[in-house]
């Protein structure tokens, strides 16, 4: 990828070279950002509900350490080192970052490992901790970390002013001509698409059968594994209230407040313009399509779930749509 072209307004680019300092705060935060703290319980619940059931079906000790304890940690700890290995491969010893306006007006970090640019408005938080500086954009996820050097003050209000969504739909509507109509994420679309997606997860034939085989595992278990059936199916409980409110904060955060999403229904299938999602759906790809007052719910063969909030497309082009799946 070439470097980006930056203009000099409404300020010069700015380049630094790393020398590896950054590495282990980056990192941190980076970690913040991608691993709350209620992702890395749901984990510790999900694997110690696993770990009663063990002990109460082999009263093995190591096996019920390993299962509720040692498993979550190993993955927690690779998925640090993997993390790690990503940030120092932008901002290791050596490594030049710049920062600055394209001609588009966009505010542009370049990396070794490609470039981001940022649109007025994309962000709804831009927060300094120290050397570093987290940026939650609106439509990627997670966090975005970078140098807290590479941002001044001017940068943080453009990229949080609430003035720029009139700009960002016309932003949209000029770089994604093929939709018709941009839909800008209001309070009231935000907490359509929540309820719309909290349906969807109700219904995910994956939690279906889950409860189905909790309850006639309780229905047909003798009293020496009654205890853990009923332990099994407690804790299959809180794991869905778990994940419940991970989905309803995960689903506010994609579909934050003043971020702009479209569709466009094509011949060859579904193109979509959704932070977290693919670029296109292909007809082959569709398994079921669900419409209803709060918008669109789209699974695919491999069970993953989209939404389009009402409004992403319009009545003919959701009919169209509808038409694809029935065929």
């Amino acid at each position: 990828m070439p470097p980006t072209e930056f203009v000099d307004t409404p300020r010069p680019a700015r380049t630094i070279t790393c020398d590896g300092s950054l590495v282990r705060p980056m990192a941190a935060e980076a970690w913040k950002a991608t691993f709350p703290p209620a992702n890395i319980a749901l984990r510790y619940a999900v694997t110690a509900v696993l770990g009663v059931v063990v002990w109460l079906s082999t009263h093995s000790a190591f096996l019920t350490a390993a299962i509720a304890v040692l498993a979550p940690t190993v993955v927690l700890l690779v998925s640090r080192l993997r993390l790690h290995q990503s940030i120092r491969a932008v901002v290791g010893a050596g490594r030049v970052l710049t920062s600055g306006y394209d001609a588009q007006g966009r505010f542009v970090v370049d990396r070794a490992t490609g470039s981001l640019d940022f649109a007025a408005g994309a962000a709804r938080a831009v927060t300094r901790v120290g050397e570093v500086t987290v940026v939650r954009s609106r439509s990627r996820q997670p966090a975005f970390v970078t140098a807290s050097e590479l941002l001044t003050a001017d940068d943080a209000d453009f990229l949080t002013s609430t003035s720029a969504n009139g700009d960002l739909v016309e932003g949209f509507r000029a770089a994604h001509p093929e939709v018709t109509s941009p839909l800008l994420v209001t309070p009231a679309v935000q907490q359509a698409t929540v309820r719309l997606m909290r349906r969807a997860l109700v219904r995910h034939p994956f939690l279906q059968v889950a409860v189905a085989a909790s309850v006639l595992t309780v229905a047909i278990s003798d009293h020496r594994l009654l205890a853990a059936a009923v332990v099994a199916t407690l804790g299959l409980a809180v794991v869905v209230i778990l994940e419940f409110g991970l989905v309803r904060t995960g689903t506010k955060a994609l579909f934050s407040e003043g971020t702009v999403v479209g569709a466009a229904l094509l011949d060859d299938g579904l193109v979509l313009h959704v932070p977290g999602y693919p670029s296109h759906l292909g007809t082959d790809e569709l398994r079921t399509v669900r419409a209803d007052d709060d918008g669109v719910v789209i699974r695919t063969r491999r069970q993953r779930v989209h939404l389009l909030p009402l409004g992403t497309l319009d009545a003919d082009g959701t009919a169209r749509l509808l038409g694809l799946v029935a065929r």
